[in-house]
């Protein structure tokens, strides 16, 4: 599969503004035949489709080849090295020409309408630069996404509590999710790129950021579907507490406080942190690490220090730790 990075693709005519769909790819042969379907049977035609292949080394490259044949006026395949979806999704930024930019994983779908929708509001409000819709889980193969659009005032309705200045909002939570956002390309370039130390919570690191920088609204609409496969990444317990390196390094640059004045107070943000790291303990006690939960319960009562549950983490972990060590001979 040729790439074309150095080969830009003309847009469509008429007055719509130019959207890039950002679109990482490894190893993806089941399912990204339907997310590009997905993308090309948009009623809203004026989209390039950067579509970054993460060194994939099943079918992929041969499926992205047939669409490369059939869209090629539409279509960028950008070969890489396997290097993760941060890395592929800041080389799509760097190549998208459009002033909007959406983001799609190559496991999920939209609706038809999605990015008509989502563009039709941020022209209209020009002082907002990122939007972002309700979406549906999808276990493996099933297909529940709305068929046909709602009326008009249903589909621009905004979720308030979700809406607005949303950092100390997603510090507390990560409400968005990746396949659902589109967001001016100049919001994008002030964010700076995903960070690609973080093996997991690239995005929720994102939003935080591009928090800092504009509004950010929640349209009601259904508009995409996030797929949920059994063998998914999010089941298996992660290396680091990717979670709280994110959190505390957002509260170390930015604060406690929102730009609209919002702010929350430091116990608030010790139990989110704690919350975050029992999280964590958890997965690695039942993973079997136990020197690692051991580790993470310390982190626990660091935040929160008469909290019980942190101290029978301990505990367990440290008997755990004791039982398996190997015997002195």
């Amino acid at each position: 599969m040729s790439n074309q990075e150095n080969q830009p693709m003309p847009a469509c005519s008429g007055d719509q503004p130019l959207v890039s769909v950002v679109v990482p790819v490894y190893n993806d042969e089941s399912t990204i035949n339907d997310t590009l379907t997905s993308i090309f049977s948009q009623d809203y035609k004026n989209l390039e489709v950067i579509v970054i292949n993460d060194g994939s080394t099943d079918g992929t490259a041969a499926i992205l080849d047939q669409y490369l044949d059939q869209y090629k006026d539409r279509i960028k395949i950008i070969d890489q090295s396997n290097a993760g979806s941060a890395v592929a999704r800041n080389q799509g930024i760097k190549t998208a020409q459009g002033k909007y930019i959406a983001f799609i994983d190559a496991d999920d779908l939209w609706v038809p309408w999605k990015i008509s929708t989502q563009v039709g509001y941020l022209e209209q409000h020009q002082d907002i630069g990122m939007v972002y819709n309700t979406w549906i889980e999808l276990h493996d193969s099933a297909d529940g996404l709305p068929k046909t659009p709602p009326n008009a005032t249903e589909l621009d309705a905004i979720a308030e509590e979700k809406s607005g200045w949303l950092y100390t909002r997603l510090l507390m939570e990560c409400i968005v999710h990746t396949s659902s956002v589109l967001i001016v390309k100049k919001i994008c370039d002030e964010a700076g790129g995903f960070d690609p130390n973080l093996r997991r919570g690239q995005d929720y690191d994102y939003w935080l950021r591009a928090s800092q920088a504009t509004q950010i609204m929640k349209l009601k609409s259904v508009l995409s579907a996030y797929r949920i496969h059994s063998s998914s990444i999010t089941k298996t317990a992660p290396q680091k507490n990717f979670e709280a390196m994110l959190l505390s390094k957002a509260v170390q640059k930015f604060g406690l406080r929102d730009k609209d004045g919002t702010a929350i107070g430091n116990p608030v943000m010790n139990k989110r942190l704690a919350d975050s790291w029992e999280s964590f303990c958890w997965q690695t006690f039942d993973a079997g690490q136990y020197a690692k939960s051991f580790s993470s319960a310390i982190e626990i009562l660091k935040y929160r220090p008469l909290y019980y549950k942190g101290w029978l983490y301990l505990i367990a972990s440290l008997a755990k730790m004791i039982v398996n060590a190997p015997a002195r001979t």
